[in-house]
């Protein structure tokens, strides 16, 4: 089956029942993606399915055949990070919760500052953002 992951196209063969975080970590290398409740809960599996936030987790591969799937590598580029990104980087974060679609919401509602707090998850100043981002 034929997989369009941050605007590249992937050849794969899963069997039925394997989720898309399992393709995109083990197969693709793309371990933005987290594990963590494996209930489609806490967001850390998220990513954009033909631009809609999805929880990788609970998405049957076969279920992706040639959507565009967006992960968190695939938001910004190597040389230009997204906003998000940058922010994660020039504060020495680790690990986050969110994924593509909060990168996304962020974007659309033209973030100004974002403020990363180790432990704290994400505020910013702006009551647009602070409506995107969950607690």
């Amino acid at each position: 089956m034929r997989l369009i992951v941050n605007g590249a196209s992937h050849e794969v063969t899963v069997p039925g029942h394997e989720t898309l975080l399992v393709t995109l970590r083990e197969r693709l290398a793309l371990t933005g993606a987290k594990l963590v409740c494996g209930r489609g809960e806490c967001g850390a599996c998220t990513v954009l399915l033909d631009g809609r936030s999805a929880y990788s987790c609970l998405t049957l591969t076969a279920a992706c055949a040639n959507q565009a799937i967006t992960t968190i590598e695939g938001i910004g580029r190597e040389d230009t990070p997204h906003a998000l990104q940058a922010a994660f980087i020039e504060h020495d974060a680790l690990h986050v919760d969110l994924g593509p679609a909060h990168a996304q919401a962020l974007e659309e509602a033209e973030v100004g500052t974002l403020h990363v707090v180790v432990g704290g998850g994400a505020t910013a100043h702006s009551p647009k953002v602070r409506r995107s981002v969950p607690d």
